[in-house]
């Protein structure tokens, strides 16, 4: 009997919580590591980073509709 391959892919966590809470030290921690991107860390987390990867916006960044954090919980 030929070997069997299983192959799992899943895409990464949600997070729990608001966004806009997180620590501004923290997303500027996870732009410069390349895991978000300037774009993202001020779209998603209200986050302004400058050009020298330092905040140059610190919170809160007013938003007309901010995320819903809504999660069931069963």
């Amino acid at each position: 009997m030929p070997s069997l391959k299983i192959a799992i892919s899943s895409s990464a966590g949600g997070g729990w919580g608001n966004a806009h809470d997180r620590p501004p030290e923290k997303v500027l921690r996870n732009v410069e590591d390349g895991l978000v991107s300037v774009a993202i860390a001020r779209e998603i987390y209200a986050v302004a980073i400058n050009h020298s990867m330092t905040l140059s916006v610190q919170k809160p960044l007013a938003f007309a509709n901010p995320p819903s954090t809504d999660c069931p919980v069963e």
